[in-house]
Parts: C-alpha cells; sequence; structure tokens
C-alpha cells in the first residue's frame, strides 16, 4: 500500500503513546494499528510428496483482526474467474486441434504444398471435411468467447477496484497510521482523540478519509467479542 513505510518499527511505545486506551482506561495491551495490521500478516510454507515428487507451497495467512483493521476494502476476488477462463482456453485449444485433425478441416486447402499429415493416406478422403466433428469447432469457439468475456470481466474488476481506492489511499493511511488498537476491549482511537471506536466506527472513519467510506457498509468489519472478567472488568 501507498504512502506507509511498512518496515519501520512499530510505535508500541515512546514519544507519542497514549497513556491509556480510552474505553478501559488500561495501557497493557494498546499497541499501534499499524503494528497490529503487519503481525497479522504471515507467510505458511506447506510441503508435500516424497523424493522427487516433493513440492512446497507458499501461501500468506491473513488474520480476522489484521482484516478489520486493514486501511483499505480487499481487492476483488478473481482467481476462481481467472483459472476458469484458464480452462476453457485450453477446452477451446483441444477441441479445436481434435476437430481439425479428426475431421479433416483444412485437408486440401492448402493446394500443392499442402501439410504433411503423420501417416500416408491420411487426407485421402476427398469427399472435404467431415461435417458430424463441426460440433466439436463450436465448443471451442463457445469456449473460446467464454474465456474471452471471463477475462474481460476480470480486467474490468480490476481497473474498477484501483479506479476507486487509488486516488485517496494515501489519505486514508495517514489517517489509518495514527490509529491505536487496545486488545483489552477490541476499541480503536486516534491518536490525540479521546473517542473509543469500535472496528467498524474505526474503519468507517479511516475509509471515509479515502473517499470510499460508503464501501464499508459492503465490507464490514468483523465484531470481535471480549470476555468480562468476574468483576465486570475487560
Amino acid at each position: 500500500m501507498a504512502g506507509i513505510e511498512y518496515n519501520r518499527p512499530e510505535r508500541d511505545a515512546g514519544a507519542g503513546a497514549p497513556r491509556a486506551c480510552p474505553h478501559c482506561r488500561q495501557a497493557d495491551q494498546l499497541r499501534a494499528v499499524q503494528a497490529v495490521f503487519l503481525e497479522g500478516h504471515r507467510h505458511v510454507r506447506t510441503e508435500s510428496g516424497t523424493g522427487d515428487q516433493r513440492h512446497a507451497v507458499t501461501r500468506e495467512v491473513v488474520s480476522r483482526l489484521a482484516r478489520a483493521l486493514a486501511p483499505a476494502p480487499p481487492a476483488p476476488r478473481v482467481q476462481g474467474r481467472g483459472c476458469l477462463g484458464a480452462f476453457l482456453v485450453l477446452v477451446a485449444v483441444g477441441t479445436f486441434l481434435a476437430g481439425s485433425l479428426a475431421g479433416h478441416w483444412f485437408a486440401g486447402s492448402t493446394g500443392e504444398s499442402g501439410p504433411v499429415y503423420p501417416y500416408p493416406g491420411w487426407d485421402e478422403p476427398a469427399s472435404g471435411p467431415e461435417p458430424g466433428l463441426f460440433f466439436l469447432g463450436v465448443i471451442a469457439a463457445i469456449a473460446l468467447l467464454g474465456a474471452v468475456l471471463l477475462f474481460a470481466g476480470v480486467a474490468r474488476a480490476n481497473r474498477a477496484y484501483r479506479a476507486r481506492t487509488e486516488p485517496g489511499l494515501a489519505a486514508a493511511e495517514r489517517l489509518w497510521a495514527r490509529g491505536w488498537y487496545c486488545g483489552r476491549c477490541a476499541r480503536a482511537h486516534f491518536e490525540g482523540e479521546s473517542a473509543a471506536l469500535t472496528l467498524q466506527e474505526f474503519r468507517v472513519r479511516v475509509w471515509t478519509a479515502g473517499g470510499y467510506g460508503d464501501l464499508a457498509d459492503t465490507h464490514p468489519a468483523v465484531d470481535l467479542h471480549v470476555a468480562l472478567r468476574p468483576d465486570g472488568s475487560y
């Protein structure tokens, strides 16, 4: 994300750190929102197989709290559509090759310099392409059209996301970097302010600063429940 130096030391203590959470009046679990957000992102490496077939996959795991404190809405999930589009491309290519070879669609169409086929007599039938295999060409065309539509939808979704979030992302991150989160009561507040906010209220404030606050209604922050101690305190 633009505008934030994520590799700088976290601001859990020192100059500028609030003395206590405005909600529970405690400071033992008060941390900078940026630090909590970064801590919630982990890379998990999983290995499978044995011997020469052994391979490893690394994936990023994001905690629910990190998602709730994100300064921008999540990018659209387009991996499924992209994979389906790639599969349809393979279907289109496979069915087209099968139909063209088995149906002799291009037999005799190149004149004397025709293609060399795998074995003698491949293109001997002079009756032309076999009509019964043209359905493979139809399947190939439909699959290719579906793939194009899926890829176009993925590109359109990514462009719409960037157009909506990128212009105001820096402003949202500036406000977000001033946030503090209390792990004791699951509330957040901004540096210099005394009002404690729920995670959803914090999200609305940050996202509104970026110009996409209305998206907080369609992407609600997770509601974290904090148990009370027997004496009624957090």
